[in-house]
C-alpha cells in the first residue's frame, strides 16, 4: 500500500490529460493525446472511482449532449463525418478524465504545468521568430509547416485566436503562480508571454488579457495585508511595462514592410537558398494582422460582420424545425451558402448549433451547463480561484462562445470545464493521507 500511496495523484495526470487540446494546437494530436495515457495507468493502477451519484451534473449533461451528438450524426448526413467522428472522440475521452479522477487540487496543478511549459515556449518562439521576420529573416522549419502562408507577427503555424487563447490562460496560470508562491520568476515569464500576445494579431486577446490584472488585484485584496497590496499593485505595473517594452524592442514593423513588399530580399536561415526569393513575400502582402496598436483599432469596427449573416442563417435553419433539430443537415446548408473557399461552415455559435442538432431541448441542456460552471467558477474555494482556474475558464468561454461549431469542436472548453468542476466540488484542498507506519 505504501508503495500505491507514493504514486503521483490520479488528479495531477487527469490535469495533464485536460491540457491535450491546448498542446494539440500545436502539436499532433498522434502527440497529445499521449498526455492521457499517465492518467489512464493511474486509473487502472488506483482503481479509485467516484460514485457515479457524486459525478458533477456538468459531466453528466456533457455526456448526454454528445450522445445526442452520436444519434444524430447516425440518422442524419454530413459531408464531414470523420470531422465530428473527431471532435466526439476527444470529448469522450475528456468527459471520462471528469467522471474517473480523483477530485483534488492537483488537477489544476497538473493543467498548468503543461500549459505554461507549453506558453512560454511557443511564446519565446513566438518572439524570436517575430524579430527575425521583421528584419528580414525567415526560418525554413516554419516554411515547411506553414507552406501556404508564413504566420505574421508571433504567430506560429496554428489559428491566432487560440494561439492568443492558450498565452491568456498560460498568463492567468502564472498569476496564480505568483500568487501562491510570492516568487519572482512568474513575472518575468509573464512579461515574455504577454509580449508575445501583443504581436500575435488577435483581438479577442487584447480585449481579455484586461482579465490578468484585474484576476491579479481582485485576488491580492483577498491574500494580502494592505501593504502587499500596493506592492503587488506596482508588480502589476512594471509587468505591463516590462511587456510593452519588450514587444516593442523585438518588432520592428517599419523594417517589416521593407521585406514585406520586396523592396529588399528575405533570407533563409536554417534551410537551402530559394532560386526565386519572391515567392517568399508573395503570401505576406495580403496580411492584416500586424502589432497591437494596429489590432486595437479594429476592435470596435469589425470581427462580427461575417458571423451575423452565420448567425442569420443558423437562426432560420432553426425557426424549420425547433422542437428535434434537423440534426448535422445544417453543415451542408453552409457548404452551398458559404463563399468558395472554406472546406467546412458553421454559424461560429456554439449554442445555436446545438440548437440546430437536436432542437431547443439541447440549447437549454447547454444554458444549463453554461450557469452550473458560472456559478462553480465564482464560488470556488479561494485556493482553487487562486490558481487561475476559474477566470481561465471565464476567459475561454469568451473565445469559444463565437467560434467552432459545436461545444465540443474547440475542445479546450469542454477541457477547461472538466478541470474546474472536478477540482471545484471540494471545500478544501486534498491531502494525501500519511502512510501508517504500523502497516509497512
Amino acid at each position: 500500500m505504501n508503495a500505491l500511496r507514493s504514486l503521483p495523484s490520479t488528479g495531477f495526470m487527469g490535469g495533464l490529460a485536460l491540457a491535450s487540446p491546448y498542446v494539440a494546437d500545436i502539436l499532433p494530436w498522434a502527440i497529445a493525446g499521449l498526455l492521457f495515457v499517465p492518467w489512464a495507468i493511474m486509473v487502472l493502477v488506483t482503481r479509485n472511482f467516484e460514485s457515479p451519484l457524486r459525478v458533477s451534473p456538468v459531466l453528466w449533461i456533457g455526456v448526454f449532449l454528445l450522445t445526442a451528438h452520436l444519434l444524430a450524426l447516425l440518422l442524419t448526413e454530413t459531408p464531414f463525418v470523420s470531422s465530428v467522428l473527431k471532435e466526439s472522440a476527444i470529448a469522450a475521452a475528456v468527459l471520462c478524465v471528469g467522471i474517473l479522477t480523483q477530485r483534488d487540487i492537483r488537477v489544476a496543478d497538473g493543467f498548468f504545468s503543461v500549459l505554461i511549459g507549453l506558453g512560454i515556449g511557443t511564446a519565446v518562439l513566438g518572439l524570436v521568430k517575430l524579430g527575425l521576420q521583421d528584419r528580414g529573416y525567415l526560418l525554413w522549419f516554419v516554411i515547411q509547416a506553414c507552406p501556404d502562408q508564413y504566420p505574421q507577427g508571433s504567430n506560429l503555424c496554428t489559428d491566432y485566436n487560440l494561439l492568443g487563447m492558450l498565452w491568456l490562460v498560460t498568463s492567468l496560470g502564472l498569476v496564480g503562480w505568483r500568487l501562491r508562491s510570492n516568487r519572482f520568476v512568474p513575472l518575468i515569464l509573464l512579461s515574455i508571454t504577454l509580449a508575445a500576445g501583443l504581436a500575435v494579431g488577435s483581438r479577442r486577446f487584447l480585449t481579455l488579457v484586461l482579465l490578468v490584472p484585474v484576476f491579479w488585484i481582485a485576488m491580492t485584496f483577498k491574500l494580502r495585508s494592505w501593504g502587499g497590496v500596493r506592492r503587488e499593485f506596482v508588480l502589476v505595473i512594471l509587468v505591463a511595462a516590462a511587456s510593452w517594452i519588450l514587444n516593442l524592442t523585438i518588432s520592428d514593423p517599419h523594417g517589416y514592410e521593407r521585406f514585406r513588399f520586396g523592396a529588399e530580399p528575405m533570407t533563409i536561415l536554417g534551410g537551402p537558398d530559394v532560386e526565386n526569393p519572391d515567392e517568399l513575400t508573395a503570401n505576406m502582402k495580403n496580411a492584416n494582422r500586424a502589432g497591437a496598436g494596429v489590432i486595437a483599432g479594429t476592435i470596435l469596427d469589425g470581427g462580427l460582420d461575417s458571423r451575423l449573416g452565420r448567425w442569420q442563417l443558423g437562426l432560420n435553419s432553426f425557426l424549420e424545425s425547433p422542437v428535434v433539430g434537423r440534426g448535422f443537415t445544417y453543415h451542408q446548408t453552409y457548404a452551398v451558402a458559404t463563399p468558395i473557399g472554406l472546406a467546412k461552415d458553421y454559424p461560429h455559435l456554439p449554442i445555436l448549433s446545438e440548437g440546430l442538432i437536436g432542437g431547443f431541448g439541447l440549447i437549454l441542456l447547454t444554458l444549463i451547463m453554461y450557469a452550473i460552471l458560472t456559478r462553480e467558477a465564482i464560488v470556488a474555494p479561494k485556493w482553487l480561484q487562486e490558481t487561475g482556474l476559474p477566470i481561465a475558464l471565464f476567459a475561454v468561454t469568451a473565445v469559444t462562445a463565437i467560434s467552432g461549431d459545436t461545444i465540443f469542436s474547440l475542445p479546450h472548453w469542454i477541457a477547461t470545464a472538466v478541470a474546474l468542476t472536478i477540482s471545484g466540488q471540494l471545500a478544501q484542498p486534498y491531502v494525501q493521507p500519511k502512510a501508517n507506519s504500523s502497516h509497512s
